[in-house]
């Protein structure tokens, strides 16, 4: 018979196991108030390296939808499907997004954002992995019930799982959670760090013990990794009411018995009913392992601690080809090829990917006949380009005949300083010390 923490050790190891995952490649190219987009998709087996195929019928049926021409495909094994998309962009990998285009005649400014699947819904999020949470312990205190008959001595216990752990555990979901996609990045070492620290000052244990924590773990023994837990919950229940620890705790250093109690426990519960009742619908056999009275348990951790586990983990390559630097942007910028990127794994229930841009571009000729060279680039063209952009039709009549003006004005600065519009003399007022003081500079 297999042990609850064999199981869960074969679980955890399936998150990144050797199945197939669907890569999505995308490549957008802006052509003014649109943009080009080349999607990719490739099915890559879990092997070293990873085998190309084609993807699944059902999942080019359901990108097509979202494109005019049928996919070509590639010898590499992808099938590639291209489309042009103005405003909102296609939920061909699954999310949502938008590329906005806004022009004048100084310049303009385009912004590209997308979600990349994911569950936005972040309290619902939040709410289920505390629930989940709640009910893991709600049954653990229940099986106190069931294993320790020494009325004291399972009082203390189940305060012990009540208050401290349940809020212990909330806790460190949270940290989880905030953390977000940087639990697989070079910033995890924090998470953990910070993990640690809080269990620590909780009288968990101390940072003097962790080699012989490592050493228990190193060893790969399960009955190791039960004391371990057991001593934990020892000191932790010492330090809360001062007491020696209960006496019953001795007995879980058994491992076999403490299982055996368990799944026992387990059979009796609502929730074991449940998963019989599904292997009765699905036409699973029931036998004396299956369903797994285990799978109570692990069901309810892996939905606190690592609610990804069973979604498929998928990959999003995206390339922007733009002229110039974003100079707002979550992407890597890659100035020869000129192009900013991104490569995030993706699921349908972690906190989603997500990838923007800004990007301005100065209409160079424009603005060298209006003010003698370029003074508006980057941000601040942005910020005039929007600004521009919601300006009445005649508030824009008004500024642009200013401007035009300049050309011949032997003070500029002054002409921008008393400008006023009609009716709103004050909302000039946002752009216009931002011209005079580019005009300075370009005077210099």
């Amino acid at each position: 018979m297999r042990t609850f923490p064999y199981w869960i050790a074969i679980l955890a190891a399936l998150i990144g196991g050797c199945a197939s995952r669907v890569v999505y490649h995308i490549e957008l190219k802006p052509d003014g108030h649109d943009i080009v987009r080349v999607l990719s998709v490739e099915t890559q087996s879990g092997s070293d390296p990873p085998a190309v195929s084609q993807p699944e019928d059902d999942e080019v049926k359901r990108i097509a939808a979202f494109y005019k021409e049928p996919p070509v495909n590639n010898p590499q094994g992808w099938a590639t499907f291209t489309a042009s998309f103005r405003g909102d962009m296609p939920a061909d990998v699954g999310g949502a997004g938008t590329y906005t285009h806004f022009d004048n005649s100084l310049g303009y400014v385009s912004i590209y954002n997308e979600r990349f699947r994911g569950d936005d819904d972040l309290v619902g999020a939040l709410l289920k992995r505390q629930a989940a949470i709640d009910e893991l312990v709600d049954l653990l205190m229940q099986w106190i019930d069931f294993e320790i008959q020494d009325e004291a001595d399972a009082k203390r216990v189940k305060m012990f799982l009540d208050v401290d752990l349940r809020k212990d555990l909330k806790n460190l979901c949270l940290y989880f959670w905030t953390a977000g996609r940087d639990v697989e990045s070079e910033n995890a070492n924090m998470l953990y760090f910070r993990m640690a620290r809080y269990l620590a000052e909780r009288n968990y244990f101390t940072i003097e013990q962790v080699p012989k924590f490592v050493r228990r773990l190193a060893a790969k023994d399960e009955q190791q990794t039960v004391d371990l837990v057991r001593e934990l919950v020892m000191r932790k229940i010492e330090h809360s009411d001062d007491q020696p620890a209960p006496k019953s705790l001795n007995a879980m250093s058994d491992l076999p018995r403490v299982e055996k109690s368990l799944r026992a426990f387990l059979r009796t519960t609502d929730e074991f009913q449940e998963l019989v009742s599904q292997c009765e619908i699905d036409g699973t056999p029931i036998t004396d392992d299956s369903p797994n009275p285990m799978q109570v348990l692990s069901d309810r951790i892996f939905a606190s601690a690592l609610p990804s586990f069973g979604n498929a983990r998928e990959r999003v390559d995206v390339r922007l080809h733009v002229p110039l630097k974003p100079h707002l942007t979550n992407g890597t910028w890659d100035a020869e090829s000129k192009v900013a990127e991104w490569n995030e794994d993706i699921d349908r229930v972690s906190v989603p990917a997500f990838a923007y841009a800004v990007w301005s571009v100065p209409d160079s000729k424009v603005q060298t006949d209006h003010f003698g060279r370029v003074i508006l680039e980057q941000e601040d063209l942005a910020h005039y380009i929007l600004w521009h952009a919601g300006l009445t039709g005649d508030e824009a009549k008004q500024w642009n005949a200013m401007l035009d003006g300049l050309k011949s004005e032997s003070n500029p600065t002054e002409t921008l300083r008393s400008f006023k519009f009609d009716d709103s003399p004050e909302l000039a007022d946002w752009i216009v010390p931002t011209l005079i003081d580019e005009l300075k500079k370009a005077a210099k």
